[in-house]
């Protein structure tokens, strides 16, 4: 089925009422959730044995892994909301 010019897909009527924020605080909320299970015993337990990766006991490797994917994905999160508000606030204060 193609869409006509006008018609606009409704994916993007769902998220064009949502405020840029709300849904930044969404994906933050949802990584939050992701980090915590990540983290949790039933994880961490597939992890506790004996074995080495890169000279690192493999629970440490995992540990510091999930960690560092945690700090990345929130980064990029609260960056692109940035992004978003820099670049319309910056044609604004061009005017005056």
């Amino acid at each position: 089925m193609k869409m006509q010019g006008n018609e606009k897909n409704p994916t993007d009527l769902w998220n064009a009422h949502k405020p840029v924020a709300r849904r930044q605080k969404e994906r933050l909320i949802a990584l939050l959730i992701a980090g915590v299970l990540a983290l949790s015993f039933p994880q961490l337990s597939l992890f506790i044995r004996f074995s080495l990766l890169f000279g690192i006991p493999l629970l440490y490797f995992y540990l510091f892994s999930v960690w560092a994917l945690i700090i990345v994905a929130s980064f990029l999160i609260v960056r692109s909301r940035r992004a978003g508000s820099v670049g319309s606030s910056g044609a604004q204060g061009s005017d005056t």
